[in-house]
């Protein structure tokens, strides 16, 4: 396989992460199976971040 480099990035609600109800399992699991048809899981890196506001003029 030739190496490839790409980036993705997924956003949402911090309240949704780590939630168990079964709506946010079903939908973690519909994205992995769905990655798994684009993704290399053995040679991949995967990493979280939290945003912070650093200027807002509102």
């Amino acid at each position: 396989m030739e190496p490839y480099t790409g980036h993705a990035e997924v956003w949402m609600d911090r309240s949704a992460m780590g939630n168990p109800i079964p709506e946010n399992r079903a939908a973690s699991r519909r994205a992995y199976e769905d990655e798994a048809n684009f993704i290399d899981f053995g040679h991949s890196t995967m990493f979280l971040a939290k945003e912070h506001v650093m200027v807002d003029h509102r």
